[in-house]
């Protein structure tokens, strides 16, 4: 299954379109968590909920082959 952050990654999605993933997903019956289902880790996903606008880094840490842990959103 291509995750939200694999289409963005191979242009077949845009950052936009994230809503309508979430949207999908509660839709659905995936059997996996929204976190995975965004391709996300479970670090990623809270850094997301907290700080929206984190997405871009997050895109970029996947784009270049790291993943963002143990990262806390700034106060």
């Amino acid at each position: 299954m291509k995750t939200f952050l694999d289409l963005v990654l191979a242009g077949d999605a845009l950052q936009d379109d994230i809503d309508d993933f979430v949207d999908q997903w509660h839709d659905g019956d995936a059997s996996c968590s929204l976190a995975e289902f965004l391709g996300m880790s479970d670090d990623e996903y809270a850094l997301w909920v907290a700080k929206p606008s984190s997405l871009n880094l997050i895109l970029q840490a996947h784009a270049e082959g790291m993943r963002l842990e143990k990262m806390s959103p700034p106060g």
